[in-house]
């Protein structure tokens, strides 16, 4: 996996840095382990592995990460790790998974009703 930009709150996967990474760079945090789809929010990544699992990293102000770990290398969102991901998203500071049967998860900001609840939470930080 290659890996460039803003990398100030860790969202790169390859810890935090102060000034942007300019050119693509080997990221080798998932090598050998089936890494499947990437998406990117506004100050935060997610990872979706082969095995439905799901690992986040960066910014984590709106519970985006879900989870409570350090966002400055990916951890996995152990609030889905009964299910098997099938797909996923991000948008500015929220983040999404399906699982195989079709359910959706929701997690992170939610205040303009993006996370479909029904419910405007400022942070929503486990996926429900």
């Amino acid at each position: 996996m290659l890996c460039w930009g803003n990398a100030k709150d860790g969202q790169l996967g390859i810890a935090m840095e102060r000034d942007p990474v300019f050119e693509p760079r080997n990221c080798h945090v998932f090598s050998g382990r089936g890494l499947k789809e990437i998406a990117c929010g506004g100050q935060h990544s997610m990872f979706l592995l082969h095995d439905g699992s799901v690992y986040t990293c960066g910014s984590n102000s709106c519970g985006q990460l879900g989870h409570n770990k350090p966002g400055t290398s990916p951890e996995l969102v152990g609030a889905l790790d009964t299910q098997t991901i099938t797909m996923m998203s991000s948008g500015r500071a929220h983040s999404m998974a399906v699982n195989e049967q079709g359910q959706v998860f929701a997690w992170g900001a939610g205040e303009g009703g993006q996370l479909g609840l029904g419910t405007a939470e400022a942070a929503v930080r486990i996926p429900r």
